[in-house]
């Protein structure tokens, strides 16, 4: 109140001279004039003042009477009771998922005769990726793939749940169809890959275009102390390969070039990884998949793979990476078991963020009962043009003694060049 009688007097000096001499020189009609408008100021604020105190009064009352009556009742919406994190947290859910587009555009420029796609650059496969954090702990993934081989009928390559969260530290699980974790390479997409081929032990033991298998499977970070160690046992039903080998067994029967065996498969990996300094990682790994084939023979792949990386700059890197898989496949007929072998060593340098040079010497068998194999030495250039994005050149020269994928050759030289885009935020799973 002091305040606004403060700013009634200023109101009274701006509008009237306050020094004696100004007041002498004011007309006498002007300050009857003044005294008036003072006189109606003065009155209105007493009447604002009467108006304030009976405003604060009634509040007063109502307030009373609000503590003295009954309880009001509040509403409860059905949910969680605790606030869920905000989107992009570690747990958040969302209300749209992430979803991305790949396209795997591949072209041999030099292959033997026979080839289908020599000197033919085009589309091999295009994918359409989703996933999405559904609850606390719980992330779903899903991949729509079409292929030239299909003639680009979408079907569900990939789709998972993942938990995190089971009730034991360090327990967590799937539960789906997904690429199984066999190895370093089995579990990644095409075009995620550092190669624009995949090795040969991969092609004609385990699967071309990748060992997936619809189930369940636990994984466990054990509590080793300074050591990485995560074990993963499950069980999935596999289908037969896609990949048929056209040349007849003894039986007069194809054989699925591959794994090859069908139902229901257990399957187990562990991953171990341990810092040898701050720019330093070992990694080693074993894995195993054992089934049943449709002829009864029982058929068993088993791999162990070494990774080795180091980390030179913000961007350049080495890393050092090796696989060998064992195929086994025992006959139904006479329980005699035939093994066969191969493997992989590859170098990749990365001197920034863009480029990245390799050598890779691939050397394999194809499974009992069919012969042949394939020894290759490549060289890959890749020029990465966004995260998802990217032109690789592959030159291989070495030998191929069978026509189960590629035409055999003694001697050959292939060129692929491959060019992977994509776009969307979704994240596929890394080595």
């Amino acid at each position: 109140m002091r305040n606004l009688w403060a700013l009634v007097a200023l109101a009274v000096c701006i509008a009237a001279p306050c020094s004696t001499a100004g007041a002498q020189t004011t007309a006498p009609a002007d300050l009857e004039q003044l005294k008036a408008l003072v006189a109606k100021q003065a009155e209105t604020i007493r009447d604002l003042q009467e108006r304030l105190t009976k405003l604060e009064g009634s509040s007063a009352a109502v307030g009373a009477q609000v503590a003295d009556g009954p309880p009001v009742p509040t509403m409860t919406l059905p949910g969680p009771t605790s606030r869920p994190p905000a989107a992009g947290q570690s747990g958040a859910a969302s209300a749209l998922p992430d979803i991305a587009v790949f396209g795997n555009n591949l072209g041999r420029m030099l292959t033997a005769k026979g080839e289908p796609s020599r000197s033919q650059f085009r589309i091999s496969e295009l994918e359409l990726a989703l996933q999405q954090r559904v609850a606390d702990g719980v992330l779903f993934r899903s991949t729509l793939a079409a292929g030239e081989g299909a003639d680009f009928a979408m079907g569900l390559e990939e789709g998972y749940v993942t938990f995190t969260r089971l009730g034991v530290p360090g327990l967590g699980g799937s539960l789906g169809k997904r690429r199984l974790p066999f190895g370093k390479l089995n579990s990644i997409h095409p075009h995620a890959a550092p190669y624009a081929e995949t090795p040969s032990a991969h092609r004609y033991l385990a699967d071309p275009d990748g060992v997936a298998g619809n189930g369940v499977a636990l994984n466990w970070l054990l509590p080793v102390p300074s050591l990485f160690a995560n074990l993963e046992l499950g069980a999935v039903r596999v289908g037969a390969s896609d990949a048929v080998v056209a040349r007849p067994d003894v039986t007069g029967a194809t054989l699925p070039l591959g794994f090859g065996a069908t139902g229901t498969v257990p399957m187990g990996r562990l991953w171990l990884s341990r810092a040898l300094n701050t720019a330093t990682e070992l990694e080693m790994g074993s894995s195993a998949l054992a089934g049943k084939a449709d002829s009864g023979d029982a058929v068993r792949l088993v791999g162990a793979d070494v990774t080795l990386k180091q980390m030179v700059g913000a961007f350049s890197r080495w890393q050092v990476q090796g696989e060998a898989l064992w195929h086994t496949r025992r006959d139904a007929g006479s329980g005699l078991s035939h093994t066969r072998s191969g493997a992989y060593v590859a170098a990749l340098y990365a001197p920034d963020q863009y480029r990245e040079f390799g050598l890779r010497y691939d050397d394999s068998r194809l499974p009992w009962p069919l012969e042949g194999g394939e020894r290759l030495l490549s060289l890959i250039w890749s020029n990465r043009l966004t995260e998802s994005s990217l032109w690789r050149l592959q030159l291989a020269h070495g030998d191929r003694t069978t026509d189960a994928l590629l035409p055999s050759r003694r001697g050959l030289t292939e060129l692929t060049l491959q060019f992977v885009w994509g776009a969307g935020s979704h994240s596929h799973p890394l080595q």
